[in-house]
């Protein structure tokens, strides 16, 4: 097996195992560990769709870094915007942050 396989085995593995300990996090609303936590892993996981969305999230519900989770979202949005009546409705949230909640969003696995 060659460095690149083993380092895609790592990383498909990693993903997930990083997701389910974000998810703990996430269902406590300790968003600035949160942010740490995901800040610690973004020299690997910046190219993951899920890793972005749910850094947006992550940044949206901590009020105040709207800006910082547009960032996020927008590439997303602007890839999938053929699709975006069917997205999260954090999409639609940017527009009107003071009518979100929690609820609202969905934390990907």
């Amino acid at each position: 097996m060659n460095h690149g396989t083993c380092w895609l085995l790592l990383y498909l593995r990693y993903i997930p195992v990083l997701m389910h300990q974000a998810k703990i996090l996430w269902d406590r609303a300790d968003y600035p560990e949160l942010e740490y936590l995901f800040s610690r892993t973004v020299d690997y996981c910046t190219d993951n769709e899920t890793w972005k969305l749910n850094v947006a999230h992550v940044l949206y519900m901590q009020g105040g870094k709207y800006g910082d989770a547009a960032r996020f979202y927008e590439p997303i949005v602007n890839r999938n915007y053929d699709n975006v009546r069917t997205s999260d409705s954090a999409f639609y949230s940017l527009l009107r942050p003071n009518d979100v909640s929690r609820s609202d969003f969905m934390f990907y696995l």
